[in-house]
């Protein structure tokens, strides 16, 4: 019998045993194609999910930001528009190469927004004090980065520990949707046409590295089958000690936001 292993089940070794190097090298990888790709993937409803994210934040003018595996940046201009030039945003991610993309973005346009931070670090051990009633971040974000984590209670709980009073945790996160019909199309979307998308980006992908031979997007639909259910993330959220904690589904349930509110 052959002992040649399926791709997913060779990435799912890697995984269980190197999760953070295996995505911190995927990400730096694909870094320079990642704006491009997730408009591809999605058909152009990111804009109308960004637009859902931007109003559960409730962010005001003046106000305080972080959004934590920021990426290239999308979520951290969307937040640094809302609060204006006197608020404040920082965007946090353990990818150098992805924070060098947004940080070019920033300098093409910083018009009517805050200025915004990059910092290169861990969700697991967010470099920031604690919040309070005066101090803290108004909101905390995460977008399509809960699959990427290694311990998701461990980051909810940091998101949760740098807000303030008040302050709300906002995650965009793909999702299986609810009505068979649609979680049908959805996983044939998801579990076939993405990975096949995907393997025009990796022609940056060094050839000595290992993502050669596990091709990156093969990575994305395999996240979804290890991130917990919508209710198992709800619990997390009120386990972090958030309240009025809910899930909004978005475009039949392919993505969701969950929501929380620091006491």
């Amino acid at each position: 019998m052959s002992d040649v292993r399926h791709p997913r089940e060779e990435l799912k070794s890697i995984i269980e045993t190197e999760k953070p190097e295996y995505v911190k090298e995927l990400f730096d990888s694909i870094s320079q194609e990642y704006d491009r790709m997730n408009w591809l993937m999605t058909g152009g409803l990111l804009a109308l999910w960004h637009r859902a994210f931007a109003r559960e934040t409730r962010l005001s003018l003046g106000e305080s930001a972080l959004d934590v595996c920021c990426g290239t940046g999308d979520l951290s201009f969307i937040q640094a528009r809302r609060v204006g030039p006197d608020g404040r945003v920082v965007g946090l991610d353990f990818s150098p190469n992805m924070l060098e993309i947004a940080a070019a973005r920033a300098e093409r346009d910083a018009t009517s927004r805050a200025p915004i931070q990059w910092i290169e670090g861990d969700a697991h051990q967010l470099p920031f004090p604690d919040g309070d009633a005066t101090t803290g971040f108004h909101a905390v974000t995460m977008g399509f980065a809960l699959r990427n984590v290694a311990r998701i209670p461990t980051a909810i709980g940091e998101m949760a520990r740098v807000a303030r009073k008040g302050g709300r945790i906002v995650c965009l996160e793909v999702s299986r949707p609810d009505h068979p019909l649609i979680r049908a199309g959805f996983n044939v979307y998801f579990f076939r046409i993405v990975p096949l998308l995907g393997r025009w980006a990796e022609r940056r992908i060094p050839p000595e590295s290992p993502l050669r031979e596990l091709r990156p997007y093969t990575y994305l639909p395999y996240s979804l089958e290890h991130l917990p259910s919508p209710a198992e993330l709800l619990a997390i959220l009120r386990d972090a000690g958030l309240v009025n904690v809910r899930r909004r589904p978005l475009t039949g349930g392919v993505v969701s936001l969950y929501i929380g509110e620091k006491e």
